[in-house]
């Protein structure tokens, strides 16, 4: 079995076409370091070095032996460059979300992670009646998901991390009778005589509370419904009998627009799909995370 070691010595050897200068870089002796070359050459049958007095210089077998030794411990350094590298299994993570059953980037999260860590721990909660600041001030190595208008300002220790922005669309059926045929956009203000359907639960309940709130800059909306998911809403808007907005992320199954007649909101508020996180988090722990997001 080839000594290995008496390999990288051979390499050091070449390098400096001394066995005294080597011998000082391997902090070895002269002796013992053509000692271990000369035991290389009879193991392998054949001379690597020629010696004069001038220094060393490789047979030609020697140079075979040195290019091979060098592919080979390049490769060693990449295996271990990977393992060094290798992300540790974060102890935990905690995301909360305020996005809805029909965003897959909470599950999509989830997957990744344990078909990396299958020991690994991830938790997936809805951010309830908190505020994602109440939720990263009071834990602060977690994260949260969510749709947020851009203006929206949060508190100045966490950080933001835009996903996707996002435009508003209202979506009608094809014989609902509120805009003619050849209208494609409406400013928000047109918005007010139009029977509204709101869900209750949305994608993200501020992005209906955000909408609401410019409407009634300009007057009372027309709400003829409040149903309490999408499913309902869609009933009701195939059956001409009201309209909802909703916005056009890429992760999210939006309304089907081949059912559905849908027109753009011209100065609707801005909204953009994010992630957030405390300042302090441990850097190894977003980074993570940050993976587990670019695999999606």
């Amino acid at each position: 079995m080839l000594n290995y070691a008496a390999l990288y010595y051979l390499l050091e050897v070449s390098s400096a076409q001394s066995f005294t200068l080597a011998a000082e870089k391997l902090h070895m002796t002269r002796p013992a370091l053509s000692t271990a070359i000369k035991n290389l050459e009879k193991d392998l049958g054949f001379l690597l070095l020629n010696r004069n007095h001038d220094g060393v210089t490789l047979t030609r077998q020697g140079e075979i032996v040195v290019q091979l030794a060098q592919k080979g411990f390049a490769f060693f350094d990449e295996i271990e460059h990977l393992t060094r590298n290798r992300p540790e299994i974060p102890a935990e993570i905690s995301v909360y979300s305020t996005l809805a059953l029909n965003s897959s980037i909470t599950p999509a999260l989830v997957k990744n992670y344990y078909e990396q860590y299958p020991e690994g721990k991830f938790n997936a909660y809805t951010i309830g009646n908190a505020s994602p600041d109440e939720i990263l001030l009071n834990h602060p190595d977690s994260f949260v998901l969510g749709i947020f208008n851009e203006t929206r300002l949060f508190d100045k220790q966490l950080q933001m991390i835009v996903l996707d922005k996002s435009k508003t669309y209202l979506a009608m059926s094809p014989d609902a009778p509120f805009f003619p045929a050849e209208v494609k956009s409406v400013s928000i203000k047109e918005l007010l005589q139009v029977p509204l359907i709101i869900t209750e639960v949305s994608e993200e309940q501020s992005f209906q509370n955000d909408l609401m709130s410019a409407l009634r800059k300009y007057g009372e909306p027309h709400i003829r419904f409040t149903a309490s998911g999408m499913d309902m809403s869609s009933s009701l808007i195939a059956d001409s009998l009201g309209a909802t907005f909703y916005p056009s992320f890429k992760q999210f199954q939006n309304p089907n627009t081949a059912n559905y007649r849908t027109i753009s909101i011209k100065n609707a508020p801005k909204f953009v799909l994010a992630a957030l996180y405390h300042k302090d988090i441990p850097q190894e722990k977003l980074d993570f995370f940050l993976s587990l997001l670019n695999q999606i």
